[in-house]
């Protein structure tokens, strides 16, 4: 039985690492197989493309001369339980042929050995693991001149001599690159590279380069689905992966951080064993791989109910709400969508990989926000008062206040930054991961107050959608509109038993101007308790019994809030939330 893994994630402000995809208690478990079969199984490993041509890495000012020769190098390894015997190969640049020639053949069985040597890397050196002779080769191609752009789609096909011949997969005889994909340098250790030429991987075959080039190739699918109107093709950077290597496992890639070796643009380091479930990997690799290239991970700016200080400046009640960030870079299905961030981030940062910082800092010159009532009217002489965020947490301490104009409109002001990338904003200086990008904003208007959550991302993404001098950001709110009935008032929730189940019972006091046509009910749950509604009753009832989910209510408890709807279907406002504790 396998043991769970978890990805290693880069610590706060690293522009540059190793993702640790590691077993959680360190050591390689390798599932049941059931052995190699006695065939041959020639695999294409990989494909490396020196000198680095057009891309630019995380320490590199200019790009290389575009007419400077370029050669493309594969490594062909046999993880099969025979000889391949003598093969063929042919290189093909855009489906034209480029070279082809024949190999005597590979032994199987290819392993890391106990012997090692040094590896120089950026000025440090490493012990790298050395392959059992005779099990792999190197394959060369000079490419043309003036054939190095992006779209450049390099092909090798390697194939058995011998007409009929079997192997255990044909899937990895083939590797098809861009020529200008991102440069990805792979290590491992040598106990878990040689655990997976002992166990069937996902790819169905007994090696430790597939299982990456797979996990690689569904990250670069999820890179090409995720379109947006502003990024209609997806993440444009390819991925490539550009060498693989095999460390002693006495070494300690952290070493490896500080390397800055030209060319590169990811460094990452896979300690996944067989058998462990492809999310994981998938989820610890993404993570990593847009770190590295310089995408601030928006999870920093989630933020949990407990650590918003801010509280209602006339009854001293706590916000009490938090922010779940969007899913990003990572988590969800495979099949799920970047974040429009996370995307329009990466084709930004096309030539300017390795630095976490100045995306955040693409951000309209001016920025204005305009407060719109539940029937989507700017709301003049709303009090707008924001919260910034800082370390995970957010201060009673407002960082501005407003009161917007005849058109519901404030402008935010700008603070001044340093850095050589940084430019005046809102935010002032951003943290290297961007956690201080996000304000709490208390929205008060006539008579009812409402809190909302303004993250950098949505200047980021006004910038990234052409709004690059000025921007207008719209803040939906279902605050009253002029039109509106009053809120009811006096909600009260109380816990009670319905048999084996708890319950919430709900009272209230309709509205002192008027008599509605019926009521709304709201609910929202930890973390957000972002609220929506659950429920409605006539203007006869001024209760409700909510039934909850199990024995007791949810970890985290929760929030419930009341409107009044007039006959034609205009609503009021939020009555003053109330919470109830989930004990």
């Amino acid at each position: 039985m396998t043991r769970p893994f978890r990805p290693c994630r880069l610590q706060p402000g690293a522009s540059w690492g190793v993702v640790a995809v590691a077993l959680a208690s360190g050591a390689v478990v390798a599932a049941q197989g059931t052995g190699v079969p006695a065939l041959p199984d020639l695999d294409v490993a990989y494909i490396s493309i020196a000198p680095a041509g057009n891309t630019v890495a995380p320490n590199a000012r200019q790009p290389k001369p575009a007419r400077e020769k370029t050669t493309a190098t594969a490594r062909v390894v046999n993880h099969g339980g025979a000889a391949s015997g003598p093969f063929v190969y042919t290189w093909t640049l855009d489906g034209k042929k480029l070279a082809e020639g024949r190999h005597p053949g590979l032994e199987g069985g290819c392993r890391a050995t106990a012997e090692s040597r040094e590896w120089l890397v950026g000025g440090r050196t490493v012990r790298e693991a050395v392959l059992q002779a005779g099990t792999f080769t190197d394959l060369s191609c000079p490419l043309p001149a003036g054939k190095k752009d992006a779209a450049g789609r390099l092909l090798l096909r390697v194939a058995p001599e011998t007409s009929g011949a079997s192997e255990i997969s044909f899937a990895n005889n083939r590797r098809e690159e861009r020529v200008e994909g991102s440069r990805i340098t792979v290590v491992t250790s040598r106990r878990v590279y040689n655990a997976w030429t002992e166990e069937r991987g996902p790819a169905e075959t007994f090696s430790f380069e597939d299982a990456v080039q797979q996990a690689v190739g569904r990250l670069g699918s999820r890179f090409e689905r995720s379109r947006y109107s502003a990024a209609p093709n997806g993440v444009e950077l390819a991925l490539r992966v550009d060498t693989i290597r095999v460390l002693d496992d006495a070494e300690d890639p952290a070493a490896l951080r500080s390397a800055r070796p030209d060319g590169w643009d990811a460094l990452l380091d896979v300690r996944a064993a067989p058998g462990n479930e492809q999310a994981a990997l998938d989820e610890g690799l993404l993570r990593e791989l847009t770190a590295q290239l310089g995408v601030p991970d928006l999870e920093v700016l989630a933020i949990e109910p407990s650590a918003n200080h801010v509280r209602d400046p006339e009854t001293g009640e706590a916000a009490g709400i938090g922010r779940r960030a969007p899913a990003a870079p990572v988590g969800g299905p495979a099949e799920a969508l970047l974040p429009e961030p996370t995307v329009l981030a990466l084709n930004r940062l096309r030539s300017r990989r390795g630095r976490t910082g100045p995306v955040l800092y693409d951000l309209p010159l001016t920025t204005r926000l305009r407060v719109l009532d539940n029937e989507g009217k700017p709301i003049p002489g709303a009090e707008v008062t924001a919260f910034q965020a800082r370390a995970g947490t957010v201060p009673n301490e407002p960082t501005f206040r407003f009161t917007t104009d005849a058109e519901g409109l404030v402008t935010l002001p700008n603070r001044e930054a340093e850095g050589d990338m940084a430019r005046a904003n809102p935010f002032g200086r951003l943290e290297a991961d961007g956690r201080n990008g996000l304000f709490l904003l208390r929205l008060h208007a006539r008579g009812e107050s409402e809190y909302q959550w303004l993250p950098i991302t949505r200047l980021n993404l006004a910038f990234w959608h052409g709004e690059t001098g000025s921007a207008t950001l719209d803040l939906p709110t279902r605050l009253r509109s002029e039109r509106s009935p009053a809120a009811p008032t006096g909600l009260t929730a109380v816990r009670r038993a319905e048999g084996a189940r708890a319950a919430v019972l709900l009272t209230w006091t309709p509205p002192a101007d008027g008599k509605p046509a019926g009521y709304f009910i709201y609910r929202g749950a930890h973390p957000t308790y972002e609220l929506e509604q659950v429920g409605s009753v006539t203007s006869l009832q001024h209760s409700l019994t909510d039934p909850a989910n199990g024995e007791q209510l949810p970890n985290g408890g929760l929030r419930y809030a009341v409107t009044a709807v007039d006959l034609e279907g205009r609503e009021s406002g939020l009555g003053k939330p109330v919470y109830v504790a989930p004990r």
